[in-house]
C-alpha cells in the first residue's frame, strides 16, 4: 500500500514538472499547495500533521553502490530535451566504500556518502562524480611513524627515549641522563653541584675545580666572604669599611679633638693636639730663600748645581734682563756677565762641524777649532774675528779655474771660482768680497789652512749680477792681493725668441733608486747617465740656424743647483749657415746629488744659444733655449715588454724642445716628414701656417732602404744616439703601455690641445711619453695614390713613422714605396683605436726618436 503512496506521489511531480508548477507536501490543513514559490519541492514536515513534536521526517535519497553504475539511462532529447545538462547536478547517496564510479570519472576514491555529478562537458559520460562532503574525500592519506603514531583520525606523539624523557602524546619532559649518563633523583641541596660518582651525576659539595678557603685577613661564611677586623695603627670593625687611624707607626693618638693651628706633638707617651711653638723647623734649601712660610727662588747656591734639560729647551719671557757675576745686569744688555777672573767660553768646534750646523742664524757665533779663532755667520757666511795670520809667496789670479756661468738677471747657482798659491803656510780667515763693476754678487771664501807649498782655494759666488759684463773681485790671499773677473752673459729673457734649433740630450736618469712613476732599476738600468764617465758628464748640443746667422755664443743657467760646470764652442764669425756645436761640461757629482728626485724636482739647467740675425753681426739678438733635467726616474719613455724600458726623446722632432713635453701646446707638435727623408718637408712653423699643399711638395718615391730597422742610415733625421723607432718597437710600446686620451680630440686645425698620454698602468696617470695630436699630410688624388700634402686630421689624429718600408706594385705597373708607421685616431663606437698600419711614402708624418 505504501509504495503505491509513493508512485502516485511521484507521478504527481512528473506531471506538475511538465506544466511548470511547484510541489508541497501537505504540512498544515489550511494550505496544501504553494503556488509561485520560488521552491520547486517544499517537502518540510508540519507537527499537527504528523501527530508528534518529535517526529521529523527527512528526504531520502537513492542510495547507490556508483561502481555499480554503469550507465546514464533516458533518452537526451525534447524541447529542451529531457535532460539538457547531461545530468550535471545528479545527486545520490553512494553505498560503495572504495573503487571509482562506472560511468564517468571519479574525483579520489569512493566512500559511503553523498555524491554529485559535476558534468560540463557536454556527453553524459564527459563529467566528474565528486563527494559533497569534504571528508568524504580520501584523495589524501596519512599513516603514523616511529616519532607519531596514528590512532583513527588523531595523531599523538609517540614516548620520548633517552636523556630526556616523556609519556606518549606528553608534554611534561625528564631529564634522567646527561650525553648516555644517568642522573639519578635525589633531591639536591643548597649549593651543591652535579658531581660524576664514577657511575651516575649525583648531587654534591662542590669540591673539586675550584676551591676557596678564608684567611687571616678574610673569613669564609657558608657563600661570604668578609674581610676581618682592621688591628694596629688603622682599626675597623669585620666587614666594616669604617677605618680609624688610632696610632701613627705604633704611637697611640690620643682622641682629644684638637683646636685652630694646634699640630700633632708628642707628650712622650701619645701624640696630642698642642700649640705650634716652633718644635719644627724650615730652612730655605739650595738656591732658594724663605720668608716667613713661603719659600722664594734666589739665595745663594749652597752646593753644585745641575739641571738636565735632556733634548728640551728653557726659555724665559718678559723684557727683563740677567745677570751673571751682577745683581744688577746694564739695562742695555740681555745678558750681563761680569767677572775679573774669568771669561766667556762660547761653543768650541772644528770648521768641519761648524759647517754642518743647520741653518745657522746670522750672528752665530763659535770658537773654530780648526782656524783656533772666534767665527761669526754673516751675510750666509763665516766670518773670522782673527787676523790673516797665514801667508803664501804667489798667487795666480790671472789663470782661475771657473766653474758654473753668471747671467745678468738670474740668481748665481753652482757658481765659483779656483785660484792656486804656491809657499802657502798658516791659516787664513773667511773673506767675502763683493763685485764691482757688474755689482750683485759676492765671492765667498770660508776659513781654512794653507796646504804646505802648492795649493788652491775656492771662492763661492752668490747673488744676482745686475747687468751683462765684466765683475771683478779684489781678494787678499795669505797677503798677496789680487783681483779675478767674471763674465756675465746677457739676459737671454730680453732676446728675442730665434729660430732655427737647438739639440742634445735634455733628460739624464742616474738610475740609483727605484719609485712609483719613475720605473724600477731593472728596467732602466740600460739607460743609465753615469757623470762620473765622460761620455755622459760631456756632452754636444748643436744649433742649426734657419737661414743666415752671425755671431752664435752659448751659455747656460743652472736653475736649482750645479748641474752645468761650463759650456764651450760657438762661432764669432759672419754668414753662418751650417750647425755650430756646444760642448757642455757636466758636474761629476751629479750621481749623487740626483739620488731620489724624480721628475716634479729634478735639478734643471738651461742652455741657451744666442745669434744674432744677421749676416753680418748688425742685426738683433735672438736666442733658443734648451732645458736639461737630471733625476733619479726614468725621463720620457715606454716600456717594450713586462720589464725592459725604451728611452724616446720627449718631443716629436722639429718641436720646441724648450718646452714642457707633457703639456699640450702648438709648440710641441713639431715638423713633418716624408718617410725616408733627412730634413722635414714642412716645419714646425709652416705646418700650422698653412693647411694646404706646401711648395715644393713631391710625390716622388725614396728608397724602401732610406731608413732601416737595423742600423742608422744616412737618410736618418734623429740626433746622434737617437734612430726612428723599428716597427717592432712601436707595436710592442702600444702593447706594453696604458694609453689614455688628453684634450678634446676633435679634427680642427686650431687645436693643439689634445694628444695620447702613455704610463705603466690605468692608475698611474703620471705620463712618461705623451704625443701630440699632430694629424698627418697627404689626400690621395686620382689613380696610384698621389699625395697632394693637404693638412688632416689634427686635434684627432697622430701619425708616426716607422723605420719599416717596402716596395709595392701599383696598378700602372709601377713600384711604390710603402712605410708602416702608427696611427691614433677615435673609432666609429667612439673608442680610442691604435694600429700600426701602412701608409705610402710620400705622406707627411712625425718621427719620434728612440734611443739605440
Amino acid at each position: 500500500m505504501k509504495s503505491y503512496l509513493y508512485l502516485s506521489l511521484f507521478t504527481a511531480v512528473v506531471g506538475w514538472s511538465q506544466t511548470k508548477g511547484q510541489i508541497r507536501v501537505v504540512n498544515s490543513p489550511t494550505f496544501s499547495s504553494a503556488p509561485s514559490s520560488s521552491a520547486f519541492l517544499d517537502a518540510s514536515s508540519n507537527v499537527s500533521i504528523n501527530n508528534s513534536s518529535t517526529l521529523g521526517k527527512g528526504l531520502l535519497f537513492p542510495r547507490v553502490d556508483l561502481t555499480a553504475f554503469n550507465a546514464f539511462g533516458g533518452p537526451v532529447t525534447g524541447t529542451p530535451t529531457s535532460y539538457p545538462n547531461y545530468y550535471d547536478g545528479l545527486i545520490v547517496y553512494n553505498t560503495a566504500s572504495s573503487g571509482v564510479a562506472g560511468a564517468g570519472s571519479t574525483q579520489g576514491t569512493l566512500t559511503p556518502g553523498y555524491w554529485y555529478y559535476e558534468n560540463r562537458s557536454g556527453s553524459l559520460n564527459g563529467g566528474t562524480w565528486k563527494p559533497v562532503s569534504p571528508s568524504s574525500s580520501v584523495s589524501s592519506s596519512y599513516t603514523g611513524s616511529a616519532s607519531v603514531t596514528l590512532s583513527g583520525n588523531s595523531f599523538q606523539r609517540s614516548a620520548l627515549t633517552g636523556d630526556v624523557t616523556a609519556a606518549g602524546n606528553s608534554n611534561v619532559t625528564k631529564v634522567e641522563r646527561i650525553n648516555g649518563t644517568p642522573v639519578v633523583s635525589t633531591a639536591p641541596a643548597l649549593g651543591q653541584v652535579l658531581k660524576f660518582d664514577g657511575t651516575s651525576w649525583a648531587p654534591g659539595t662542590e669540591s673539586g675545580g675550584s676551591s676557596y678557603t678564608g684567611s687571616a685577613s678574610v673569613t669564609l661564611s657558608g657563600s661570604s666572604f668578609q674581610r676581618s677586623a682592621l688591628t694596629g695603627d688603622v682599626t675597623a670593625a669585620a666587614n666594616s669599611n669604617v677605618t680609624k687611624v688610632e696610632r701613627i707607626n705604633g704611637t697611640p693618638i690620643v682622641s682629644t679633638a684638637p683646636a685652630l693651628g694646634q699640630v700633632l706633638k708628642f707628650d712622650g707617651t701619645s701624640w696630642a693636639p698642642g700649640a705650634d711653638s716652633g718644635g719644627s723647623s724650615y730652612t730655605a734649601g739650595n738656591g732658594l730663600t724663605m720668608s716667613g712660610t713661603e719659600v722664594r727662588l734666589g739665595g745663594a747656591l749652597s752646593a753644585n748645581t745641575a739641571i738636565d734639560q735632556g733634548n728640551k729647551s728653557m726659555s724665559f719671557s718678559g723684557t727683563g734682563n740677567m745677570g751673571i757675576g751682577t745683581s744688577s745686569p746694564n739695562s742695555s744688555a740681555k745678558l750681563d756677565i761680569s767677572s775679573t777672573s774669568q771669561g766667556f767660553l762660547p761653543p768650541r768646534m772644528s770648521a768641519t762641524e761648524r759647517d754642518n750646523i743647520s741653518s745657522p742664524a746670522e750672528g752665530l757665533i763659535v770658537y773654530n777649532t780648526t782656524e783656533k779663532c772666534l767665527n761669526y755667520k754673516k751675510d750666509s757666511a763665516w766670518r773670522t774675528l782673527c787676523s790673516n795670520t797665514g801667508t803664501v809667496t804667489a798667487v795666480a789670479c790671472s789663470t782661475p779655474t771657473h766653474t758654473g756661468s753668471l747671467v745678468a738677471n738670474f740668481p748665481a747657482s753652482g757658481v765659483s771660482t779656483s785660484i792656486s798659491y804656491t809657499g802657502g803656510t798658516g791659516s787664513y780667515a773667511t773673506q767675502a768680497v763683493q763685485s764691482t763693476g757688474v755689482t750683485g754678487l759676492t765671492a765667498v771664501l770660508q776659513s781654512g789652512n794653507f796646504s804646505s807649498g802648492t795649493g788652491s782655494v775656492t771662492y763661492n759666488i752668490t747673488g744676482v749680477p745686475s747687468a751683462a759684463g765684466t765683475a771683478t773681485f779684489a781678494v787678499n790671499i795669505g797677503g798677496q792681493a789680487c783681483t779675478f773677473t767674471r763674465t756675465v752673459g746677457k739676459d737671454p729673457t730680453t732676446a728675442g725668441l730665434g729660430a732655427g734649433t737647438l739639440s742634445g740630450r735634455t733628460c739624464f736618469d742616474v738610475v740609483m733608486t727605484s719609485s712609483l712613476g719613475c720605473g724600477d732599476t731593472a728596467s732602466r738600468i740600460s739607460q743609465k747617465a753615469d757623470f762620473s764617465q765622460t761620455a755622459v758628464n760631456t756632452q754636444s748640443y748643436i744649433f742649426t740656424p734657419s737661414g743666415t746667422v752671425s755671431n752664435v755664443r752659448f751659455i747656460f743657467v743652472n736653475n736649482n743647483g750645479n748641474v752645468i760646470n761650463s759650456v764651450s764652442g760657438g762661432n764669432s764669425g759672419n754668414n753662418i749657415t751650417s750647425t755650430v756645436t756646444a760642448l757642455v761640461s757636466y758636474n761629476t757629482n751629479l750621481n749623487a746629488l740626483a739620488t731620489g728626485r724624480a721628475k716634479d724636482n729634478a735639478l734643471t739647467a738651461d742652455i741657451y744659444v744666442i745669434y744674432n740675425d744677421s749676416a753680418n753681426n748688425t742685426g738683433t739678438d735672438k736666442t733658443v733655449k734648451l732645458r736639461v733635467s737630471v733625476q733619479d726616474c726614468s725621463c720620457c719613455g715606454a716600456y717594450v715588454s713586462l720589464t725592459e724600458w725604451k728611452t724616446f726623446m720627449c718631443h716629436n722632432l722639429g718641436a720646441d724642445y724648450s718646452l714642457d713635453p707633457f703639456t699640450p701646446s702648438a709648440g710641441i707638435h713639431g715638423a713633418k716628414y716624408q718617410w725616408g727623408t733627412s730634413a722635414p718637408m714642412v716645419t714646425q712653423a709652416q705646418d700650422q701656417a698653412s693647411t694646404a699643399t706646401p711648395a715644393g711638395w713631391s710625390n716622388a718615391f725614396v728608397s724602401e732602404t732610406s731608413w732601416q730597422e737595423s742600423v742608422k742610415t744616412a737618410k736618418d733625421p734623429c740626433p746622434a744616439g737617437y734612430v726612428v723607432p723599428a716597427l717592432e718597437t712601436i707595436r710592442q710600446f702600444i702593447k706594453f703601455n696604458y694609453m689614455w686620451t688628453i684634450g678634446p680630440w676633435t679634427i680642427d686645425p686650431n687645436n693643439y690641445a689634445s694628444g695620447l698620454g702613455f704610463s705603466k698602468g690605468v692608475f698611474e696617470r703620471e705620463p712618461y711619453l705623451f704625443l701630440p695630436t699632430a694629424g698627418r699630410r697627404g689626400n690621395v688624388l686620382g689613380p696610384y695614390n698621389v699625395q697632394n700634402g693637404n693638412l688632416t686630421g689634427r686635434g684627432g689624429f697622430i701619425h708616426i713613422w716607422s723605420s719599416r718600408g717596402f716596395k709595392q706594385q701599383q696598378g700602372d705597373g709601377s713600384n711604390a714605396t710603402i712605410a708602416s708607421s702608427l696611427q691614433v685616431q677615435f673609432s666609429i663606437s667612439g673608442s680610442i683605436m691604435a694600429l700600426v698600419t701602412d701608409d705610402y711614402a710620400p705622406s707627411g708624418g712625425s718621427v719620434r726618436c728612440v734611443a739605440q
